[in-house]
């Protein structure tokens, strides 16, 4: 995200988040099937706790299969929580198939990191939990001691993690009730604030405002909010100019042919129309709070921050 002001930030979320976010949503295909399949007794039977572990770790799984948490804790006294089990299975991700929050709870609060643990095409049971529409998951992670305001090693909070999910809105709003903060920078000055609106989430972006999110930030690199709402809405502007798409073909001759035509402006759609009048909204909120339109450019806010 460190690039020339005349990129916008919002390519580079889509170019980098993009492959997560399909890995994520594989992700709650496979594991949806495997809670299925817990239903309908295969795999996760009541047997499942003796295929995936041994000694106490199996009578940890029984108790989960069982849904007495208040025993667990017992269970697990002494033991490395997080050690995997045949098949790489550990206790945490067995509960979460198990769908039982509160040993979820338990668990977390005896010592699982739901930020490791990960596995092949599932990542770690905690961006699972950001990305399924289940918030509960989520929710008994914080019952047990995980911080809303935790970050990953680049910096990135749980709330800005939120953004790729398709259920963003209501992981943020359960972050936001548990006093999240709503101003927590990653490694290169970004905000929550600032992936809303990389992400088209202007909704998302008020909520934030109206929750305490700084709406005069900016960026390492001197892009501001400001600067990113003010781009977005020239882009979504029906009036708007765009560049030229050029299509190739091969006539009969087998010669190719060029054929360029203006892109058709987003806002032209119902839903660019509804997108641009969310961003002015998402403007005139900001106004109210103090953020300066028209938006100085990234480099003029370097120059001004080199002053100081």
């Amino acid at each position: 995200m460190r690039c020339d002001e005349d990129m916008t930030r919002k390519s580079n979320a889509a170019g980098v988040g993009r492959p997560l976010v399909e890995q994520f949503r594989k992700a709650i295909l496979l594991v949806t099937a495997l809670c299925a399949l817990s239903i309908t007794g295969c795999d996760m039977n009541a047997n499942a706790s003796n295929k995936y572990f041994s000694g106490p770790y199996a009578e940890a799984a029984q108790l989960i299969d069982s849904h007495d948490a208040p025993h667990l804790a017992g269970v697990l006294k002494g033991l490395d929580v997080d050690a995997p089990g045949r098949e790489g299975m550990t206790l945490l991700w067995y509960a979460i198939q198990k769908k039982d929050y509160q040993a979820i709870q338990v668990l977390v609060r005896e010592g699982s990191r739901p930020d490791r643990q990960a596995v092949e095409n599932l990542g770690t049971p905690l961006h699972f939990a950001l990305m399924d529409k289940d918030t509960h998951l989520l929710e008994a992670m914080l019952d047990g001691g995980l911080s809303p305001d935790w970050q990953d090693e680049d910096g990135a909070s749980l709330l800005q993690l939120a953004m790729k999910s398709d259920h963003a809105f209501d992981i943020v709003k359960l972050l936001v009730s548990r006093h999240a903060n709503v101003n927590a920078r990653d490694g290169i000055g970004g905000s929550a604030l600032d992936d809303a609106v990389d992400t088209m989430q202007p909704d998302i972006a008020m909520y934030l405002i109206e929750h305490g999110a700084d709406a005069m930030g900016h960026m390492d690199n001197g892009s501001s909010t400001a600067w990113a709402v003010q781009q977005t809405i020239g882009r979504l502007d029906p009036a708007a100019k765009r560049a030229g798409v050029t299509d190739f073909s091969v006539d009969k001759s087998g010669q190719p042919v060029a054929t360029t035509q203006a892109a058709p402006a987003p806002g032209r759609s119902p839903e660019g129309q509804e997108m641009l009048h969310k961003f002015e909204q998402l403007r005139a909120l900001m106004v109210s709070k103090g953020a300066k339109f028209p938006a100085a450019p990234p480099a003029k806010v370097r120059e001004q921050l080199g002053r100081k």
